[in-house]
């Protein structure tokens, strides 16, 4: 494991993917202030992504997973094929969780497993819903880790003049001098 072959994308790809990993701990959707419910510990009125989301939920962190495997194996491979195959895997896969996640934000799921269903003085008529700050912070973070995954893969940075490196950019010794020999003259036959 090299760390020095990972760049600018790939550390930002791993820390937004870490990042969206915590923030599925994180509450998404909360009732809002006009929702009348019963006493106050009737109920918790928050909901994460593992409580909000039946198949999301289990996606936006294969998603997350994804991206820090984008680390693990750039600093594991010597060669760049196989980080940018995963890259580019990445990106069409942050692309679509993006997607899904817009709507999902846009459209909030069905909270209805808040509503307390025994409490006094509640009302099944009302329904607010709020997005939380892991809602937010799963928004960032998918968007980082989309914008990480095209920074790596654009990022074709070649050796500067005079400094050997592998094709990864790890710097490399010297190549060894060839001894050269002059050509064999016409008059010495075959």
């Amino acid at each position: 494991m090299d760390l020095r072959r990972l760049r600018v994308g790939e550390w930002i790809t791993g820390g937004f993917g870490l990042l969206l990993l915590v923030a599925l701990f994180l509450p998404w959707y909360e009732l809002g202030e006009g929702r009348v419910v019963g006493p106050p510990d009737a109920l918790d009125a928050r909901a994460s992504a593992w409580d909000a989301f039946t198949v999301l939920d289990v996606l936006l962190a294969l998603g997350a997973l994804a991206a820090i495997a984008v680390v693990v194996v750039t600093a594991v491979q010597a060669t760049p094929a196989v980080p940018l195959a995963l890259q580019a895997l990445l990106t069409l896969l942050a692309t679509l969780l993006l997607v899904l996640l817009i709507f999902r934000l846009a459209d909030p799921p069905d909270v209805s497993f808040l509503e307390p269903t025994d409490a006094p003085g509640a009302r099944s008529d009302v329904l607010d819903v709020d997005r939380a700050a892991g809602a937010w912070l799963g928004l960032v973070a998918m968007l980082g880790i989309l914008a990480g995954a095209l920074i790596a893969m654009r990022d074709e940075r070649r050796s500067p003049e005079g400094r050997y490196t592998d094709l990864t950019g790890v710097p490399l010794a010297a190549p060894r001098e060839i001894e050269t020999r002059p050509a064999p003259r016409p008059e010495a036959g075959p």
